[in-house]
């Protein structure tokens, strides 16, 4: 069974060996070159898309560094399971790029309809779990429509978007935006020596209008004054309410937190991160 599975992806990795080479001679891509473009077998892009598509790509590519993929997928193989589509996005990945190169890959699922972003190298760094599901946002109507190119030129303007912000981890979001950490520290400690100065002028103000008087013997009560009485109630029935609060599951990555990249291995060996949304 092992050796069923070998043949299968070394059969795999082939096919896209082909597909790469005929990327090369009609968009003029080296083998030596970063990648920017679609993988589409089935040719559900026109050539046109493509064209645009790629070009796009190709533009983002040489202002990130980054090898970006858009990568429509009829059929994701025989594990249909979430974790399945992430490791064969991984490995589609690896299989153009190399492994623990620098860049980004989206599939597009057409078989289960769950698209998957798998990130590699110094791009784990600046899409984080958070951010890639902020980048679905950006372009999930187009794919739910089925408007594949514009989803594609969707996802290169998300990667665009995010790079030109910078490394993402450890950045915490405040008030719907985005900050570094040092931006955070600081505003933190603002805000503690603000607290710190309006404690003090508190202090000092309620010190000089109010002036503590000794202890004496003096009575402050007077007899007969005080009634004091006790009152008891007795609970027959009790009632609880429960609320049910649901969570969101649309959205599914590696587990880390919303300003960190979780990271993983592929079957191949590669060091990933990335997320995935069902559709």
């Amino acid at each position: 069974m092992r050796g069923g599975n070998k043949t299968v992806k070394k059969i795999f990795s082939l096919g896209i060996a082909l597909i790469m080479l005929v990327f090369s001679l009609s968009f003029g891509v080296s083998a030596e070159s970063l990648f920017g473009g679609v993988i589409d077998p089935g040719g559900h892009l026109t050539s046109e898309e493509s064209q645009r598509v790629t070009l796009k790509a190709q533009n983002a590519v040489r202002e990130t560094g980054m090898n970006i993929i858009i990568y429509v997928c009829d059929n994701v193989g025989g594990d249909k399971s979430d974790y399945g589509v992430m490791d064969h996005a991984d490995v589609t990945y690896e299989s153009i790029c190399g492994k623990n190169t620098d860049g980004i890959l989206l599939l597009i699922n057409l078989d289960n309809k769950f698209d998957y972003i798998s990130t590699s190298g110094v791009a784990i760094n600046y899409f984080s779990d958070y951010r890639i599901d902020k980048m679905f946002d950006m372009f999930w109507d187009d794919l739910v429509a089925q408007r594949y190119a514009d989803a594609a030129c969707g996802f290169v303007d998300s990667v665009l978007y995010y790079y030109r912000q910078g490394k993402a981890n450890h950045q915490t979001e405040i008030a719907g935006r985005e900050v570094e950490p040092e931006d955070f520290a600081a505003l933190l400690l603002g805000s503690m020596i603000f607290a710190l100065i309006i404690g003090i002028v508190i202090y000092t103000g309620n010190q000089k209008r109010y002036k503590l008087q000794k202890a004496s013997t003096k009575e402050y009560i007077v007899n007969g004054s005080l009634l004091l009485n006790q009152r008891t109630d007795t609970f027959v029935k009790t009632i609880v309410n429960r609320v049910y609060s649901p969570r969101n599951t649309g959205s599914s990555g590696g587990g880390g937190s919303r300003s960190h990249s979780s990271t993983h291995h592929s079957s191949g060996g590669g060091r990933h991160g990335g997320g995935g949304r069902h559709r």
